[in-house]
């Protein structure tokens, strides 16, 4: 029998940054392959940019990527609530992963309101109950800058030290690969067919169409991190065995 793979995601691209070669591999090869985002996204700048305002400080925002301010009076849609961000993204994380090979049956949203170690773990857990023992687990590693990335890493961490699973990786930030800062990493490069599916992910992020509901939320927030998916499309990945309590500080 093949086990199925789950994925615990953060946030809305991290699967495309981080993930999206194993994610491919897993489906290339029959295994049954779940995507689980455990936030809503978090309070990502991107919304300040998309309604070219920071109505926290008054301050008009200028997107880098778009090169430009956003009007919405002018482009034709209502400024975005925060709800409507997490809405929004929600659409790029489901078209990204399509692209990807993942039908939407396999796609699961949880807000995880207990953002802590213990607030994932048990998040975690109401999936794992469901798979059988042996199912592959991924999540983002327990040495990414991103504070929350590395609290998802640790309640799988603890999970696979408790015992409860025995199949984990966990992948590098785009961002961490960018700075080039850690070390004991594996590596997986990417062929030629899985570089344009993978291309073909990150249009998700990067489509704008306000009318349809489409803001390019993902692009607005990190596009030099898309950009540096595209130029250099290796992923980084550890084994549970790489750390140990001192690198899980929660």
């Amino acid at each position: 029998m093949t086990l199925p793979a789950v994925y615990f995601v953060p946030h809305q691209d991290d699967e495309t940054l981080s993930m999206s070669v194993d994610i491919l591999r897993h489906v290339a090869a029959g295994r049954e392959t779940n995507i689980v985002l455990f936030t809503d996204g978090g309070n990502t700048g991107a919304r300040y940019v998309i309604n070219g305002y920071n109505e926290n400080t008054g301050q008009p925002v200028t997107s880098n990527w778009w090169g430009s301010r956003h009007d919405p009076a002018v482009e034709g849609y209502t400024p975005l609530t925060w709800n409507d961000v997490y809405d929004a993204r929600d659409k790029e994380f489901k078209s990204a992963l399509g692209q990807l090979g993942i039908p939407p049956s396999n796609i699961h949203i949880v807000r995880t309101t207990n953002r802590t170690v213990a607030g994932f773990k048990a998040t975690f857990m109401q999936f794992i109950n469901k798979f059988p023992a042996g199912t592959a687990y991924k999540t983002m590693s327990p040495v990414d800058t991103h504070e929350e990335h590395r609290r998802g890493a640790q309640a799988l961490w603890e999970l696979w030290r408790d015992g409860f699973v025995s199949d984990v990786r966990f992948w590098l930030s785009r961002l961490d690969i960018m700075y080039g800062s850690t070390q004991g990493h594996l590596t997986a490069a990417t062929t030629t067919a899985e570089y344009k599916k993978i291309e073909q992910a990150t249009r998700a992020y990067r489509a704008w169409n306000p009318a349809a509901g489409s803001f390019a939320v993902g692009y607005h927030s990190v596009a030099s991190q898309f950009e540096a998916l595209l130029a250099d499309p290796k992923f980084r990945y550890f084994k549970p065995d790489a750390f140990s309590e001192s690198d899980l500080p929660f």
